[in-house]
């Protein structure tokens, strides 16, 4: 199975995924990347702390290669089902 990343920017901060997910293709990359930011947003909704809108998601494959990016607020706003 390929293998995708989810590199994590907020506040002109980049934190790379080096170990990256094993999933069956990008559909399923992006929805996993969305699942991911709704539970970090819930963590944070939940400890009372700031929650993360601004912060993004950049899902690139395991050469690299740049697939899709979006903002914490874009996955808030959306239902896993729809996507």
């Amino acid at each position: 199975m390929p293998r995708y990343h989810f590199h994590f920017r907020e506040g002109g901060r980049t934190t790379k995924d080096l170990e990256g997910t094993e999933l069956a293709d990008e559909e399923e990359a992006v929805r996993e990347a969305m699942f991911a930011a709704k539970e970090m947003i819930a963590h944070a909704l939940l400890r009372g702390e700031p929650v993360p809108r601004g912060a993004e998601f950049d899902v690139t494959d395991s050469e690299g290669r740049h697939l899709y990016s979006f903002q914490f607020s874009f996955a808030a706003d959306y239902s896993i089902a729809v996507l």
